[in-house]
């Protein structure tokens, strides 16, 4: 992600555009301190799960 300052473009790290997306979606300093951040590999396993206890089925991973 790139952002403009000062008719200059620069490279943001992850904790700039963090800043700058919460800025621009109106994200509180609350909302912001409240939250947990996880690494994008992680989030992508918890978007994955959809095994629940009650369903017997074996969770376990077979492939990439």
């Amino acid at each position: 992600m790139y952002h403009q300052s000062s008719g200059i473009y620069r490279k943001l790290t992850y904790t700039d555009a963090l800043f700058v997306l919460s800025d621009r979606c109106g994200l509180t300093w609350r909302q912001l301190s409240s939250s947990v951040g996880i690494h994008p590999t992680t989030a992508e396993e918890l978007v994955k799960l959809h095994i629940t206890k009650s369903s017997g089925l074996d969770p376990k991973v077979t492939g990439c």
